[in-house]
């Protein structure tokens, strides 16, 4: 197996299906196959025109499930900063693949909104062919001590891919635009 290094900063186009996009690398990873090389990062971010599109990594899918959570939240929040005091458990089921990742991440997104839960660590369990189970910690979002990054109003169907070979998973999140503000 070939392990490739990338450097951080520099900007390369790859395909997702029939679309090519850029993605801008944040720090250096590796690119190899993530269950024999666990310095992978758990998700890239991938260029988008308006919204947030991630690729999330692991040494299968259910690590790949728990990743895109990770990077929901990673996005909204700097996890850095939150602890892991707080569990929840979630189950959900769906009518194939891309449907059961739609329902986990949409579950995590109300988690965030509804409980104000920020979740950093996932452990996902493939439960039958299309439903798992999660078991996931993290803490209370506290506005006074974390730092909000960015605010995801929905996940989306829109370009979603689960690659089992890879494997990897490709999800685009709508996300709400800045308020613009005005200067007098």
């Amino acid at each position: 197996m070939t392990r490739v290094r990338i450097p951080a900063r520099a900007p390369y186009t790859i395909r997702f299906g029939s679309a090519w996009c850029r993605i801008v690398v944040a720090s250096p990873m590796f690119l190899s196959d993530p269950a024999h090389h666990p310095t992978m990062e758990r998700y890239i971010l991938v260029d988008h025109t308006a919204d947030l599109m991630v690729k999330a990594f692991g040494g299968d899918l259910a690590e790949c499930f728990g990743n895109a959570a990770y990077a929901l939240f990673d996005q909204t929040v700097d996890l850095s900063g939150i602890g892991t005091r707080d569990s929840t458990m979630i189950e959900c089921e769906g009518i194939d693949m891309e449907d059961l990742l739609y329902s986990f991440l949409s579950e995590m997104l109300y988690i965030e909104d509804g409980e104000g839960l920020i979740l950093k660590e996932f452990d996902v369990e493939f439960t039958g062919e299309l439903s798992l189970r999660c078991s996931a910690r993290g803490e209370r979002l506290d506005r006074s001590r974390h730092r909000i990054r960015s605010e995801i109003k929905a996940v989306t169907y829109h370009m979603m891919e689960i690659d089992p070979d890879t494997p990897s998973v490709t999800v685009l999140f709508d996300v709400r635009a800045p308020r613009a503000r005005l200067i007098v």
